[in-house]
C-alpha cells in the first residue's frame, strides 16, 4: 500500500475483510524462503521441509542461513516467535 504498511485481504463467512498492518522483515522474504521459513519455524526438519519443496536438505539449510540473515535472527525460537507476530 504504502511505505509503512500492508494491506491484506481475506473471506471469512463468504464476506471479505481486509487487515492493515505495519511492514515487517518477512515481507522482505521472497515466497519460497517464506514457505521453507514456516515450516522450519512450525517444527519440520530439513529432511522434510526438503522432501515437500523437492529440494536437499542442504539447499534447505542455505534458505535458512539466508533468511536469517536477512531478517537479522540467530536461531529457531526467534523465527517462531516472529511468525507468530506476523500472522
Amino acid at each position: 500500500m504504502g511505505k509503512n504498511l500492508v494491506v491484506d485481504s481475506f473471506f471469512e463467512k463468504n464476506e471479505r475483510f481486509l487487515k492493515a498492518r505495519k511492514i515487517s522483515a518477512v515481507d522482505e522474504l521472497t515466497h519460497r524462503e517464506c514457505e521453507i521459513a514456516r515450516a522450519y519455524a512450525s517444527g519440520q526438519t530439513y529432511k522434510e521441509i526438503g522432501r515437500y519443496c523437492g529440494i536437499s536438505p542442504s539447499t534447505v539449510s542455505n534458505h535458512l542461513t539466508a533468511i536469517f540473515k536477512k531478517l537479522g535472527i540467530c536461531d529457531k525460537a526467534e523465527l517462531a516467535l516472529l511468525f507468530a507476530r506476523y500472522d
